[in-house]
């Protein structure tokens, strides 16, 4: 008789686990056939000292190339018999950015063919990275399965968690309920429930404050911890009812059984229901998954990690970094306002029109928190875009720049975390910042 667990126990010796080799055997596009040196360091770093660890943190700066260390972190996983392997990222043009790079090195990935379809058998049976929202494997109709629920669980062996500072907010979004108190005009009902639930413990808080909420205002208002201890099972009662509603649904799964550790907070317009700790065991496939890599530029508290993720606290201690870095690249940050206090933001915003006007060889973003922002900048004949059609107006801006005709400044509009404008597409970079015209607009 053929012994089958033999013969795949000796093709899986075969295969390569050194990122640094996998990197080396990659049918790789021209110009790609390299590894930066700080690449190097780190992979080597992890394949000889992390390898074998359930949780490791890896920081490194924005423009470094973490993407490429995470994917080959990957293959180097599942050729390690740990796959199969997910490469999670916070939005979904971050999805085809990565599938982008991935295939520029020759790596191959699959991503989800359309809402609700199932993990493809490329990603099952280890034979591709998957690359995905972290929304995909975070809610509580999850695909991957949800504890408690009659959805099949999807193993993950491997898992990379890109700008994890990014993915751990949209997981605590997805671990709570927000309920809007008005849609189109129409009175959600769940709300009203709720404020008539707990209407007479927020007036003994404020009885200001309360009359605000109802009448709508920008106002709100804890539920007192031993009225929501009280009254839980009539919050419970609530939300049973109406689980299938829009507000409900996706979050109804994994904090139906933890109403009693969650807070609850009403405003004139919302309200919150969310849990002191993530209860993160509700995704039994990140749970278990053998090996999970957090990725971030950005996270300085990675206690959140431990406390959140319930993740090994001992990879806090030893994140994997580069340690004394000597050069990081050159870039020129100016303050206007403290070269010369009275310079404006509208003077600002209308040099730069002006600039780009007169070049058209590379781009000039403008990173904004909200549409107040927009006004002074389309007057001055900017673009604004946002995450979701961000690679269909780079494609257009390339073209300009080859042309010399790119000759307006793009305005990305509230959310920007991971994303990657490469080479002349973003040579100039404006942060949004006015405390007064936020404070205003949340106002109004």
């Amino acid at each position: 008789m053929v012994d089958f667990n033999k013969m795949l126990g000796e093709k899986l010796k075969n295969k390569e686990t050194d990122p640094l080799e996998i990197f080396k055997r990659l049918d790789k596009s021209s110009g790609k056939e390299y590894l930066r040196p700080h690449q190097e360091l780190i992979l080597s770093k992890w394949h000889k000292k992390h390898s074998d660890k359930k949780d490791t943190i890896v920081k490194m700066h924005t423009g470094q190339g973490k993407t490429l260390v995470g994917l080959l972190m990957l293959q180097s996983c599942i050729n390690a018999g740990h796959g199969p392997a997910i490469y999670l990222c916070p939005n979904n043009y971050l999805v085809n950015q990565i599938r982008e790079e991935a295939k520029s090195f020759g790596i191959s990935t699959v991503e989800f063919e359309g809402s609700g379809t199932p993990p493809p058998l490329e990603f099952k049976n280890s034979e591709a990275i998957l690359i995905a929202n972290c929304h995909k494997l975070f809610n509580g109709k999850s695909t991957f399965g949800v504890s408690r629920t009659e959805r099949d669980q999807v193993k993950i062996g491997s898992i990379v968690m890109d700008d994890a500072h990014r993915c751990l907010d949209i997981i605590k979004n997805t671990f709570s309920i927000k309920i809007i108190r008005k849609k189109n005009g129409v009175e959600n009902p769940v709300y009203q429930k709720f404020l008539n639930l707990f209407e007479s413990s927020l007036t003994n808080q404020g009885v200001g404050t309360c009359a605000d909420i109802k009448d709508g205002l920008d106002a709100y208002m804890a539920v007192p911890f031993w009225s929501w201890a009280e009254k839980k099972d009539n919050a419970l009662a609530i939300l049973q009812e109406h689980k299938e509603n829009s507000d409900v649904e996706f979050g109804w799964d994994l904090i139906k059984d933890k109403l009693e550790f969650c807070t609850c907070i009403i405003s004139g317009k919302q309200l919150e229901i969310s849990p002191r700790m993530i209860p993160i065991d509700g995704i039994p496939s990140f749970v278990n998954a053998e090996r999970r890599i957090f990725l971030s530029a950005t996270l300085t508290e990675d206690a959140f990690l431990v406390k959140d993720l319930d993740i090994d606290a001992e990879s806090v201690k030893e994140p994997l970094i580069l340690g004394d870095e000597k050069y990081s690249g050159e870039r020129m940050i100016l303050i206007p306002t403290l070269l010369n206090p009275n310079i404006s933001r509208e003077d600002v915003i209308k040099w730069i029109s002006k600039y780009v006007q007169e070049r058209g060889d590379f781009g000039i973003l403008s990173l904004v928190p909200s549409k107040y922002y927009l006004k002074e900048w389309k007057e001055g004949g900017a673009r604004d875009t946002n995450v979701e059609n961000l690679n269909r107006h780079i494609t257009l801006l390339k073209e300009l720049i080859l042309k010399k005709t790119a000759r307006h400044v793009t305005v990305l509009l509230n959310e920007y975390d991971g994303v990657d404008l490469p080479d002349a597409t973003c040579r100039v970079l404006i942060l949004e910042s006015n405390q007064k015209h936020l404070r205003k607009e949340l106002k109004n």
